[in-house]
């Protein structure tokens, strides 16, 4: 009898454990926790679904010719999740150029897929968008982003403008990437000249989400293999006697 209740005991370990899995939520909230750059760098990292971004240990603004400075905490953040692409928008913010102006933001990033991922590498592609505008002549507004590969392969460079503001790309599967933006905004001489950026959003796919796929732990099968075991053994000796 002591045997017999050993094993269910096991078994409802087994299915408390498998449940668990699929409920298993992020601590570090992004959309909770921060709402301007400055939050991020402060917070060190956070979640949206399966993904961690971490590491905001940059924001440089270079302000030429006069140009007005934008701070970290000018930046609003707007986490966006999915399905289906995931990760954040900044706006709030007006990154200026007048005649003969120049204004740089770079800003630096990682993305890692966390223990909510349902396959190891669910990172297989980035996405950005910007609203931005030029006036006059000689005039430019671009982000610039540089993706790369901890893990090793080949870089992927991506670009979006006032005349072209989105571009993507796709890759092989990662766990993690780092991720450099420059947001750029220049003019001329021409008195005429604007340019300016306000919004950019970036964000990665998300290959597969926890309510697609659940796959159970190792320590679940080792459950699941010795509950079984038990009961085989439980009912063994009842036939015999």
């Amino acid at each position: 009898m002591n045997k017999y209740l050993i094993a269910v005991v096991m078994v409802v370990l087994v299915a408390a454990g498998y449940s668990q899995r699929g409920e298993a939520q992020p601590t570090h909230i992004c959309s909770a926790n921060a709402s301007s750059y400055r939050d991020l760098v402060d917070l060190g990292f956070c979640d949206i679904g399966d993904k961690t971004f971490s590491n905001f240990n940059s924001f440089f603004n270079t302000a030429a010719g006069g140009a007005t400075l934008v701070l970290a905490t000018d930046v609003a953040v707007t986490s966006l999740s999915g399905p289906p692409f995931w990760g954040f928008q900044f706006g709030g913010f007006a990154l200026d150029a007048d005649p003969n102006q120049q204004n740089i933001i770079d800003i630096f990033y990682s993305v890692t897929c966390n223990a909510l991922a349902a396959v190891f590498n669910c990172i297989d592609s980035y996405e950005l968008a910007m609203t931005g505008t030029t006036m006059g002549t000689g005039g430019s507004a671009g982000v610039d982003v540089s993706i790369t590969f901890p893990g090793g392969g080949s870089g992927i460079s991506l670009d979006a403008n006032a005349g072209s503001p989105s571009a993507a790309a796709s890759f092989a599967g990662a766990h993690s990437v780092d991720v450099l933006e420059t947001f750029s905004v220049h003019c001329s001489v021409d008195p005429n000249c604007f340019s300016q950026i306000s919004v950019v959003s970036n964000t990665v796919d998300q290959v597969h989400t926890i309510d697609q796929v659940q796959i159970p732990e190792p320590a679940t099968f080792a459950l699941l293999g010795a509950g079984l075991l038990s009961l085989a053994a439980f009912r063994r000796r009842k036939t015999s006697r």
